[in-house]
């Protein structure tokens, strides 16, 4: 049985997106060292760099809007 994140994976290229997947952050940080993505969804929990140590530097380089949940409720939602 597939998880949430290959279905959310599937359900995106199905509809036209390009999805490009990092196992750590610092990875992640790397690829936009050239080239910023137009959407990003993450884990904040993630090994190595979490969510939050990844997101600092990227949202420094551009304007993101930034909606963070947990399983439950909204947690923090602005325009970076």
């Amino acid at each position: 049985m597939k998880g949430r994140v290959e279905r959310s994976i599937e359900a995106l290229k199905s509809h036209g997106f390009e999805v490009v997947t990092y196992p750590r952050g610092e990875e992640l940080l790397a690829a936009c060292a050239s080239r910023l993505p137009n959407c990003l969804l993450m884990d904040l929990e993630m090994p190595g760099l979490d969510g939050f140590e990844v997101l600092e530097p990227i949202a420094a380089r551009s304007n993101y809007f930034l909606a963070l949940r947990n399983s439950n409720q909204l947690i923090r939602c602005s325009l970076t």
